[in-house]
């Protein structure tokens, strides 16, 4: 509730409360007895002389319980938390049950005596004596009629004399009735209401307290002071604690107590403390009266008494239980001798092969009831017999051979070793012979409340079952002895060899019933077994057999470090074991011989100090020997392997550690089970102690090899007595179980596997396990120590630093812890607190550690402490000082020290250090969940975070502290406005708290605000009752709330008439019954009307269109109750500035004067903040006219923490806020935050922001980001992103806006952006060769030219792309020192993933292109690859008279692809040569002799080349293009490889019009040889004679 301004006001009810209880029937004034008054026999008790006996709080005073009453909701038990500290074997005694006969069904080590020592772990402080000394002579103190006057230090206190205070009555009542006469339980606790009318005029009064109570009841039973309840008096003197004393058989607490009210006077009215009563062991019927007294010690005036009679009622309740109930031992029996043998004898004649149980019966009483007359007979019957259950029906087995046997019973005591029924087959020994535990009760005195003593007799019933009756003490019935109990042994036969289906079980029944006896008042006892308590059945196991061993098998092993991270040179335990899968039938295994050999890696060293034990009771019926295992060499462990893999019987062995350390190093313990058999339980187990001797940090290994003999009676030998000789094993195991046989490790070779030891990752706490501890266990040995500075003697280093008597409260195990008081009711609730530790031998490594505050010691305390405030280290070099307040109740300052976060803060090595932080005690505003009066209990420990346990240990670091609560004050009554600052309407609320009792009559007025009214309220406007109702809520402390509240109405303006400057108040309700008065009705003037309520009261409607003058609420307030009204006015036409001020009157009873509010106030404030979001378009960071707006933005407000606001200061949502068409929002009546805001705006469907880049801001040391108003205020980012935000901004506070300006308009919180790039690239071949698939391109950027291109993003190129790509969202802008913009770059990879620069050569697949860059306005890249193919260059010369070794010069004009000419140096080859040719002005020269060649390669794509030759005399010359036809010239343009020729011909005759070529001189020839073919034909015909 924000800033409530709370008046908790005083019912100064006198006349009320003896008017109330004089109707109650509840005696008001003192009373006579035997002729003396009250007052006077105080008086006489008082002045008796104390004895010189002081009280043991331990024995009088039970631990501290809640007051008023126990709930498991509430905070305040007296309940000792214990379960948390205990170890798991034991409970200390107090938390031991009533009877330790009540035990687990799986056998326990039994501990019958309460009184048997029990190790607990380390607490703080001396855990003996008493709460505390009590002094040895009681104070003087002056006779009642002239009480002495405050002790100094009360003057101090004392803000008001109280000589005109005057204790008008004084009344002791039970808490809840309010009576002073109670029925209370046999055993339990009861409270009373301290109850002290003062009258007269004061607010703090000092009183004198005295009671007396009876130290015995009548019949023995106790009564005493419940320590805690009582801390809200002090000593006399003021000095120490509070202390009880004995006089004459009586309990005496006196002290003194300062009464005092929050917000107010205490006088006149009510203090009202409570003190707790506890009783114990009653008898029906008893009664006992607690008497006080109580004085002013600074007044004058007689002194009051009073007494309240307590009267036990209760029956003797009895329940019959059975417990134990295990298997003990399987063997043969022989029900004819009573003889048993664990194994098969030579003779079976007469024994039966089964399992015996132990089983106890126990005739239990209820400690809270009547306990027995154990002068007279208790008893009951106890029964067994043994069912058999197949296809789902039971029958009881009849056959009697097959029958249980009762082997033997007696009462349970240990020391009774015969059978106390006649004609049992066991006579004596309930051991055996050694074989089991006698499992039957102790015996003794000291266990009075389980006495199994006395007088028993057994006998026979006709049905089989067994009659026992008990007298526990014939001669006394005071013995306080209430318990009978009996111990049997019962054998239940089991076939040996049973063919029957497994679907056929057997169950023992044991039952106990017709339970009679009488109680101390002679009533019968109450039977009141409950759960079938009475009845136990036993499920019977079959003989078990190989082929009934469990699948997972027969057995399992484990072996531990007590801890896993030990300290150098400590200790810490170890264990190992063996246990079984088939715990039942273990026995049927026969399972004769055990070895345990225990290995230790070289870092750890047995502490002989601490001898071995074996924990396995009498599981096993033979010897467990340890023996001390050394290598042959006497060394340690050479490796890892050599641990695993070394066998018992490859090591020497010595009877004593010492002999064994005298002859080397001793690396192993072995534990020899023999001469005997493991016939029960689940494990056998042995335990010791190592030494951490390894170096810090290193880990080191426990490992087990296991191995078990089966049917193997007395023939495996003994390793003891051999004296470091060589040993060997004759008899190979039947099961084996070595350290590296986990299934899962199955790293390399079998002969190198070892156990896997813990792994510590460096991100982990704690080291990691990597394998189970069934195959060994890893200890890190760290150098450091963190632990808590305990307490020694009077020194309390931690401890509580505030509340009154500030000393310590009993805890678990009756440990004292640090305690203080404090009173709720009076708003105390505020506990200091400091936390000592120290760091230890770490030197200056920083630790890191987290510290739990205040946790709570189980549910029942869950919630009642809120850490409050700043956390701070004190360490040496910044101390903290804790200045303490004045008042004790109130928290005080920590000054210095460095604030810390409680989960996660450093230590810088070595030191002492403290934390100091506070505690917020309880719930103000929710009464169902506030603390009620008791005992808080929480503790504080510190946690390793981080690396800090690699380093060192958390020893013990728990330190418990508790906070006792008490409640004085009755009922007060507050008036407050929700919210002080309003923008649509004014709400209060009105709360009334009752403490103790009900009050009727109660009248509530509340006069609504009117313009320029007494109280300051001045508004335009006018204003309704918000959905024209008024709501009302109520609480309880306990349970469901029973206040009704009626609720009436006036619409008189008549009611805001104000007479001498007063107003009129709740006093003209006197006289009038609340609860009866009827719908309408007349007071001060004016008519009231009753509004409709619905059915609980919570909601109350006025009819349509009435604005009521004002209400009042009346009824009867219950006690321990809460109602809160909340009027909530719905303002209209009203403006900025506008005060509604509002004040209460309360009426209680009737009381002659009301009690007014403290005026609570609502003022209309407002807060707007807006904005724009917008393109910048000029690039200027500035909104301008030409700048484009961005619209359907989302935009958030938050506050400095990122809490987001999403409603106003009406609680109205804001909804979803998007920019406008204009690009504008608005945030209207935006709540107070005292951290600051900051606007978020955010990317919606309609506009993505990742497409655009924050534009830098222009702060110009500006205070707030809206100074500049045409600005971008969000924070630049490099990288565009779906939300940004703005820099944190400042609004008025409420206080500002109420004391000045009452509305702030924030304006100009704008985000400019500008759009991202999008950057194309696209890909143009020149000449790509058919390989070519895909080309890389990178996306590059710099801040300049000064400074180097950095690489953004690569992509491909290929077929499927159509050769192009896109970068999107790139942002245009950078700011370092200064604001820039990007130059971007688009470049080609080649295959290596270089970038190649412009005019550059990039190698594809084998082929060389030239790539060449263009960009153009819209951001598009076009890289052009280029093929660069080569030029030849061939010379020929033909006709015969050419000169074929002539060099002919050739001239190479060139011109790039747009006509420039071409200049440059080029690669070219040349009869196998390669050399460099230059074009200069576009021209190269070269020259050939006939067949000769040159290759220019790699010229530009494009390239337009000429070749021509210089003239030559006598030649004439032809071109041939890439082996086409002679042509005059050579012009070609180069977009592949060419080839130009160069022909020369030799003119050599005259020009006849023949050319002169080769293909004229060839048809000459041909001409030629026709003609002289064509003359010899006709020769040759001639010579034939032809024609």
């Amino acid at each position: 509730m924000k800033k409530m301004q709370k008046t908790r006001k005083i019912v100064a009810a006198i006349l009320t409360v003896v008017w109330l209880f004089s109707s109650m029937g509840v005696p008001v004034f003192a009373t006579e007895t035997d002729g003396q008054s009250q007052t006077e026999m105080l008086t006489e008790e008082r002045n008796v002389e104390s004895t010189e006996e002081t009280v043991d709080v331990n024995e009088t005073e039970p631990e501290a319980t809640p007051q008023p009453e126990n709930t498991e909701e509430q905070a305040g038990s007296g309940e000792v938390p214990t379960e948390e500290f205990e170890s798991e074997e034991t409970q200390t005694q107090e938390t031991q049950p009533q009877n330790p006969e009540i035990e687990s069904e799986t056998e326990p080590q039994v501990q019958e005596n309460p009184e048997t020592e029990i190790q607990k772990p380390e607490m703080d402080g001396d855990t003996s004596g008493t709460e505390s000394q009590v002094v040895e002579t009681k104070p003087e103190i002056p006779e009642s009629s002239e009480p002495e006057s405050a002790s100094p230090e009360a003057e101090e206190l004392y803000l008001e004399k109280s000589g005109n205070v005057a204790i008008e009555d004084f009344e002791i009542l039970e808490y809840d009735s309010k009576k002073d006469t109670v029925t209370t339980g046999l055993a339990g606790d009861v409270s009373f209401s301290i109850v002290t009318m003062l009258a007269g005029e004061a607010k703090t009064v000092w009183l004198g307290y005295r009671f007396v109570l009876p130290e015995k009841s009548s019949s023995g039973g106790t009564y005493s002071f419940v320590n805690g309840s009582y801390s809200w008096m002090q000593p006399l003197d003021g000095q120490g604690q509070i202390t009880v004393k004995k006089e004459n058989g009586n309990l005496i607490l006196e002290g003194k107590a300062l009464a005092e009210q929050a917000g107010g006077n205490i006088a006149p009215g009510m203090y009202v403390p409570t003190l707790t009563v506890h009783a114990a062991n009653l008898v029906n019927g008893e009664t006992a009266k607690l008497k006080g007294e109580c004085w002013l010690l600074d007044g004058e005036g007689t002194s009051k008494s009073a007494e309240a009679t307590m009267t036990a009622q209760g029956t003797s309740d009895y329940a019959e239980k059975l417990t134990d109930c295990w298997v003990k031992i399987s063997g043969y029996f022989n029900k004819n001798t009573g003889e048993f043998s664990l194994y098969k004898p030579n003779s079976e004649e007469g024994y039966t092969y089964g399992r015996i149980y132990a089983i106890r019966a126990i005739a239990w009483n209820d400690s809270k009831s009547e306990r027995l007359d154990p002068t007279k007979p208790i008893s009951y019957d106890f029964s067994y017999n043994l069912l058999r259950k197949e296809n789902g029906v039971e029958t009881e087995v009849t056959d009697p051979e097959a029958k249980p046997v009762l082997m033997a019973i007696k009462r349970s005591d240990k020391t009774v070793t015969e059978s106390q029924l006649e004609g049992t087959p066991l006579k004596e020994d309930f051991t055996l012979g050694g074989l089991i535990e006698d499992s039957s009760g102790a015996n003794g005195p000291s266990n009075t409340p389980f006495y199994h003593g006395g007088e028993y007799t057994f006998t026979h019933n006709e049905d089989d079952s067994v009659h026992v009756s008990a007298v526990l003490s014939p001669e006394n019935k005071d013995s306080g002895y209430i318990q009978a109990a009996s111990y049997a042994l019962v054998f239940v036969p089991v076939d040996e060899n049973s063919t029957e289906d497994k679907s056929v079980t057997y169950r023992l029944k044991a039952e106990i019933n017709n339970l009679s006896g009488t109680s101390y008042s002679g009533e019968p006892i109450k039977i009141v077994t409950q759960n079938n308590e009475n009845i136990k059945y036993i499920t019977i196991p079959p003989k078990g057999k190989e082929e009934n061993i469990p699948q997972k098998g027969l057995f399992s092993r484990a072996c531990t470090f007590g801890s896993q991270i030990v300290r150098k040179d400590t200790n810490t335990g170890f264990s190992a074991y063996i246990s079984n899968n088939a715990e039942l039938t273990i026995a049927d295994y026969n399972i004769d011989a055990v070895n345990i050999l225990i290995k230790f890696d070289n870092g750890v060293t047995y502490n002989s100090e601490k001898k071995m034990y074996c924990a396995s009771g009498k599981n096993y019926t033979g010897t467990c020997t340890f023996l001390y295992g050394i290598k042959a060499d006497g060394t340690g462990w050479k490796d890892e392997i050599e641990l695993n893999h070394t066998q018992d019987y490859q090591l020497r062995y010595y009877d004593s550690y010492e002999e064994a350390s005298a002859a080397g190093k001793v690396v192993a313990i072995l534990a020899e089970f023999r001469g005997g058999r493991w016939v029960k339980g689940a494990t056998l187990q042995v335990q010791g102690e190592v030494t951490a001797t390894g170096d810090n940090g290193s880990a080191q290994v426990l490992v087990q090899d296991v191995k078990a003999w089966r049917n193997v009676k007395g023939s495996i030998e003994s390793w003891a007595g051999t004296k470091g000789a060589s040993v060997t094993q004759k008899v190979n195991p039947t099961d084996f179980m070595k350290p590296y046989d986990n299934p899962g490790n199955t790293i390399g070779l079998e002969e190198e596997r070892v156990y896997r030891k813990d792994t510590w990752p460096d991100n982990a706490v704690t080291p990691q396990q990597v394998e189970g501890h069934t195959w060994g266990d890893t200890l890190y040995i760290a150098g450091g120590l963190v632990e808590r500075i305990a307490w020694s003697g009077n020194a309390r280093p931690s401890r509580n630093l505030n509340g009154t008597n500030i000393g310590t409260a009993h805890g678990a195990w009756n440990e004292r812890w640090s305690n203080s008081t404090f009173d709720a009711s009076l708003g105390q609730r505020i506990v200091d607190r400091v936390y000592y530790f120290k760091v230890s031998d770490v030197g200056d490594k920083k630790l890191s550690l987290k510290i739990v505050l205040d946790k709570e010691y189980s549910n029942q305390y869950k919630d009642y402490l809120h850490r409050y405030g700043k956390v701070y280290l004190s360490t040496p070099d910044n101390p903290v000082e804790y200045v303490a307040n004045e008042d004790p109740t109130k928290p005080g300052t920590f000054k210095g020290g460095i604030e810390i976060n409680p989960d996660h803060f450093t230590v810088p090595g070595d030191g002492e250090y403290q934390i100091y932080f506070s505690s917020f005690i309880g719930n103000e505003t929710d009464l169902s969940k506030d603390v009620s009066a008791g005992i808080l209990w929480n503790y504080t420990y510190l946690e390793a975070i981080g690396d800090t346990l690699r380093y060192a240990k958390l020893g013990n670091v728990q330190v418990a502290h508790s906070t006792t609560i008490v409640r004085t004050a009755s009922t007060s009554v507050a008036k407050s406005s929700v919210s002080e600052t309003t923008t649509d309407k004014a709400e209060y609320t009105l709360m009334i708290d009752v403490d103790d009792r009900n009050i009727p009559n109660t009248f509530i007025l509340d006069i609504l605000p009117y313009n320029n009214d007494d109280v300051g309220s001045q508004f335009h406007g006018s204003y309704s009752l918000s959905e024209n109702q008024i709501q009302v809520s109520y609480q309880s402390m306990q349970g469901t709330a029973k206040t009704k509240m009626r609720l009436f109405y006036t619409t008189d303006e008549a009611i805001r008439s104000v007479t001498d400057g007063k107003r009129i108040e709740a006093d003209i309700f006197q006289g009038i019954e609340a609860e009866t008065v009827g719908s309408s009705f007349e007071a001060g003037n004016v008519r009231w009307q009753e509004a409709t309520a619905n059915a609980d009261f919570t909601s109350f409607t006025f009819p349509e269109g009435t604005t009521p003058t004002a209400v009042v609420f009346a009824g009867t307030a219950q006690p321990k109750e809460r109602t809160t009204a909340t009027i909530s006015l719905a303002l209209k036409d009203h403006k900025i500035g506008d005060t509604y001020h509002n004040v209460s009157s309360t009426q209680l009873g009737v009381l002659d004067n009301p009690l007014p509010s403290e005026v609570a106030k609502v003022s209309v404030i407002g807060r707007d903040v807006s904005g724009k979001a917008w393109q910048d378009q000029n690039q200027n960071g500035i909104y301008d006219k030409e700048d484009a707006v961005l619209s359907n933005v989302r935009v958030r407000l938050y506050q400095a923490d990122g809490r987001e606001i999403t409603e106003d200061v009406n609680h109205k949502s804001y909804g979803e806020i998007l920019t406008g068409a204009d690009g504008s929002y608005c945030f209207e009546k935006v709540p107070e935050s005292t951290n600051g805001y900051y606007i978020e705006f955010e990317s919606t469907t309609g506009v993505s922001l990742a497409g655009y880049q924050t534009v830098p801001q222009y702060k110009n040391g500006a205070a707030s980001p809206y100074e500049k108003a045409d600005d971008s205020d969000v924070a630049f980012r490099d990288t565009p992103v779906e939300a940004v935000r703005t820099d944190v901004f400042t609004l008025l506070s409420d206080e500002e806006l109420i004391s000045g300006k009452l509305v702030q308009k924030a304006e100009g919180i704008n985000a400019g952006f500008e759009k991202t790039l999008t950057i194309q690239a696209e890909k143009e071949w020149k000449g790509k060769a058919d390989s070519e698939t895909k080309v890389t391109v990178q996306l590059q950027r710099r801040k300049g030219t000064d400074s180097q291109w950095k690489n953004i993003e690569t992509k491909d190129l290929n077929e499927a792309n159509a050769w192009k790509t896109s970068f999107e969202q790139q942002p245009p802008l950078y700011q370092d020192t200064a604001t820039g913009r990007y130059e971007y770059r688009v470049v080609e990879l080649d295959e290596s993933k270089n970038p190649v620069e412009a005019g550059g050569q990039i190698l594809l697949n084998g082929n060389t292109y030239q790539v060449q860059y263009e960009t153009t306005a819209d951001n598009t890249w076009k890289i052009t690859n280029s093929s660069q193919p080569d030029l030849t260059i061939t010379k020929e010369v033909v006709g015969e008279l050419g000169d074929r070794t002539k060099k002919f010069a050739i001239e190479i004009y060139a011109q790039d692809g747009k006509g420039n000419e071409m200049n440059g140096t080029f690669s070219c080859e040349e009869a196998g040569n390669i050399k460099n040719i230059k074009f200069q002005n576009g021209k190269a020269e070269i020259e050939l002799a006939h067949t000769e060649k040159i290759i220019i390669k790699d010229l530009p794509y494009g390239s337009e080349i000429t070749v021509a030759e210089k003239t030559t005399d006598g030649y004439t010359v032809a071109y041939a293009i890439n082996k086409g036809k002679n042509q005059e010239s050579a012009a070609l343009s180069l977009i592949k490889d060419s080839e130009v020729k160069v022909i020369n011909t030799k003119k050599d005759i005259p020009d006849t019009g023949i050319f002169h070529n080769p293909t004229g001189t060839g048809i000459l020839i041909f001409i030629g040889i026709l003609g002289i073919a064509f003359v010899g034909i006709s020769v040759f015909r001639k010579r034939k004679g032809l024609r």
